[in-house]
């Protein structure tokens, strides 16, 4: 693709682009949806891992005596509707589907943030950020569970085949 001596840049470019005169570089300017979507996906990274951040501070305040045991049991409440197959709104609704997901989760939290109390809240910040550096933690025992699962699943499985294969009517 060439640019012409004008500096703008092909036909069904020309909206798009512009040539910086003095750098010879091409601009993308400002305002378009590509620089307002970029824009968008770089916000959603940052509030990504601050929620992240966030639920892992969450997490080490749950766990501390300080506190108070409404916290703990709306953490309890926005970790267990997160994690459940149910929903207020199916998923299978288009867009509303999602939307209670969406909205209910990060309210949640950001209440159950409001509820525990600042010095815990700090203190676990401080540790959640030590720990960020770190791994992830890694629970083996849940890990070998989870595989023992796996396996006695397939295990039936097998036998349930086999057990038909062999026993003909």
């Amino acid at each position: 693709m060439r640019l012409r001596m004008s500096g703008m840049l092909p036909s069904g470019d020309r909206n798009r682009f512009r040539v910086d005169a003095t750098t010879a570089t091409l601009v993308k300017p400002i305002g378009t949806w590509y620089a307002l979507n970029m824009g968008l996906i770089e916000k959603l990274k940052v509030a990504g891992e601050r929620l992240r951040s966030e639920v892992a501070a969450l997490r080490m305040a749950a766990r501390d005596p300080r506190t108070p045991w409404y916290a703990k049991l709306l953490v309890a409440a926005v970790v267990a509707y997160a994690c459940s197959p149910v929903d207020l709104i199916p998923d299978f609704i288009p867009i509303l589907g999602y939307l209670d997901d969406i909205v209910l989760i990060p309210l949640g939290i950001t209440l159950a943030l409001k509820l525990v109390p600042p010095q815990v809240l700090a203190e676990c910040r401080a540790r959640a950020r030590d720990t960020a550096s770190d791994k992830t933690p890694v629970s083996r025992i849940a890990g070998a569970v989870i595989v023992a699962l796996w396996l006695t699943v397939a295990a039936l499985v097998i036998m349930g085949v086999c057990h038909a294969c062999l026993v003909r009517p």
